[in-house]
């Protein structure tokens, strides 16, 4: 098992990473997702830059069920590649326990009725 890290981003560090890369693809993916009600994450681990697509959506599945044990989830896309090089990726999810939606769209409701992943 890869030792696998999760960083959820706050507001503020969306803000500082993407307000200097406003209009690239990275910016849009993000903005979208947020706007779509998912937060957005860095996975870290070591050697993810050694793995196809499919590895990384298993790693984060796998580390999003780990620190959101027993809350329904779902992972998004993979929404900005650049640091892929220095093993992170940047990848958009949902999750709710009960009526509670961690987001960083918290405006509205999610209508998705999400299944447990796991």
């Amino acid at each position: 098992m890869k030792d696998l890290q999760l960083t959820i981003l706050k507001n503020e560090d969306l803000e500082r990473r993407y307000k200097q890369l406003r209009d690239t693809q990275m910016a849009i993916l993000t903005d979208k997702a947020v706007a779509d009600g998912y937060s957005i994450a860095i996975l870290y681990y070591p050697g993810l830059k050694y793995d196809y697509a499919g590895e990384w959506f298993r790693y984060a599945d796998r580390a999003v069920a780990a620190r959101f044990k027993g809350h329904k989830y779902k992972i998004g896309a993979f929404t900005d590649l650049s640091q892929v090089k220095n093993d992170q990726l940047y990848f958009a999810f949902k999750t709710k326990w009960e009526r509670v939606q961690i987001a960083h769209s918290l405006g509205g409701t999610d209508s998705e009725g999400f299944t447990y992943n796991a």
